[in-house]
């Protein structure tokens, strides 16, 4: 029960730390200092630098498997974002590249973090 609770922490702070960023990048963007490809990018980059960060997290409080716990974050968050994008009567074919770079790299940093973990507790 308490790796479920930390594992929904993790994705509450996820949220945050999107909207919070995006808001921010979207102040520097309404007073002109990204142009529109930067501020794209910005967004894209942003994006996956807290889900790596974030899935990083996970992995490290994981038992074990830390590329089953990255699946199922990023997973949790391609299924929140088909979902916005279909109520949005956004989707393209497009949107599943993207969803699988989210998947892959929730999955990598789970992984990580997992690893990192495990070589931590071998050299003490």
């Amino acid at each position: 029960m308490k790796k479920l609770k930390n594992f929904y922490i993790n994705i509450f702070y996820s949220i945050v730390e999107i909207l919070l960023v995006f808001f921010i990048i979207s102040v520097f963007y309404y007073f002109s200092l990204f142009q529109g490809e930067t501020y794209s990018f910005f967004l894209f980059l942003s994006l996956f630098i807290i889900f790596l960060i974030n899935s990083f997290q996970v992995g490290r409080k994981g038992k074990k498997k830390g590329y089953l716990i990255g699946i199922r974050f990023g997973l949790l968050f391609d299924t929140l974002f088909l979902i916005l994008t279909i109520s949005l009567k956004r989707f393209e074919i497009s949107c599943l590249f993207y969803y699988f770079l989210v998947l892959c790299t929730t999955t990598l940093g789970a992984a990580f973090g997992a690893l990192s973990k495990k070589n931590t507790e071998l050299s003490q």
